[in-house]
């Protein structure tokens, strides 16, 4: 499953015609293969169908709601694609599927495998603790005269550590400190 943002992001993509002409000639190919992914469209008259675009934009919701989501875009990043255009288009095609996954932690190998990375980062420290015993260590250097703002340290604490194996946010840091301190598990 990937985030809502995500989702819209890779719909409004996948949705301009130069995009699905790629992987669906027509929008019977289109139901065919989300179909194929147990999403099905409800009927709406016999004189409108949707449109490409509100296809793309049903299925893929359904997909992600199914956590079938991965699976259809690898199906898509299939190299028999690239029979139906220029290698570079395809290229191109993949390079800017990989940008909008990643925020997610997702990225189409070379294998065409939608694999999920783990915030593992050997140049960062990977602090296992509460996020609020963390800020507190940080806040030492403001003390100890090492930065002159909290808000530096919290920075300093981004750059170096993760938390539990996932970035952190300046915020989350200072936000969880204060629900410490609120608690009187820290003081200032």
């Amino acid at each position: 499953m990937i985030s809502v943002n995500t989702l819209n992001i890779l719909i409004r993509f996948l949705s301009r015609k130069d995009n699905y002409e790629i992987f669906y000639g027509s929008e019977l190919d289109a139901k065919k293969h989300f179909f194929g992914f147990k999403v099905e469209f409800k009927w709406v008259s016999e004189e409108w169908e949707y449109e490409m675009p509100e296809l793309i934009e049903i299925g893929l919701e359904k997909l992600n709601k199914n956590k079938k989501i991965i699976a259809w875009m690898e199906s898509i990043a299939d190299p028999r694609n690239r029979l139906f255009t220029s290698q570079d288009k395809f290229d191109n095609f993949i390079d800017n599927i990989n940008s909008i996954i990643r925020k997610d932690g997702y990225e189409l190998n070379n294998d065409n495998q939608i694999i999920k990375h783990s915030f593992v980062n050997d140049s960062k420290e990977n602090w296992k603790g509460a996020l609020w015993a963390l800020a507190d260590e940080l806040r030492e250097h403001k003390k100890n005269g090492k930065f002159d703002t909290y808000r530096e340290c919290y920075d300093y604490g981004v750059k170096k550590y993760l938390h539990k194996d996932k970035p952190i946010k300046s915020k989350s840091l200072e936000n969880e400190f204060h629900k410490a301190r609120a608690k009187g598990i820290v003081e200032l």
